[in-house]
């Protein structure tokens, strides 16, 4: 792993850590409701371990993540007020898909669609790599100098 992906998975970690001491759980208890070990979220917590989408997708349902706060550390933490697992459903959009839940909606319901999104998606930051590195760049300083 380069030195900026371990950087971003220990940030990552931590946030995974601040969302489960908010929640006021263990590692074992918040790692049930995710079909994982207390181990596993212990690895993730200490950036040991990069999860995939299946991890970010449990972590937005049981616990009402959101998903931006989980990967980028900005915005609020959870969706709404707190709720128990599994009270949290993401409505149907009714037209055009205009919010990230829209898309989420989808990604929950088709495994190909969450496939082709991903592919896309790889595709998109491999030929425009250099460019949102950049913007990147311009949001740290931002964020730096506030």
């Amino acid at each position: 792993m380069k030195n900026n992906d371990k950087e971003q998975t220990i940030e990552f970690g931590q946030r995974v850590k601040a969302i489960r001491k908010t929640l006021g759980l263990s590692q074992k208890d918040f790692a049930g409701p995710l079909g994982n070990s207390g181990t596993f979220i212990s690895e993730v917590e200490n950036g040991k371990y990069k999860p995939c989408y299946d991890f970010f997708n449990n972590i937005m349902e049981h616990f009402n993540v959101n998903l931006h706060y989980l990967l980028t550390g900005q915005g609020e933490m959870f969706i709404r007020d707190i709720k128990q697992p599994g009270e949290f459903e993401i409505e149907e959009p009714f037209t055009s898909i205009q919010k990230t839940e829209d898309i989420l909606w989808y990604i929950k319901r088709s495994p190909l669609f969450m496939h082709g999104l991903f592919v896309l998606a790889t595709k998109y930051l491999y030929e425009n790599k250099t460019n949102i590195e950049k913007e990147i760049a311009v949001y740290n300083a931002k964020k730096a100098g506030k």
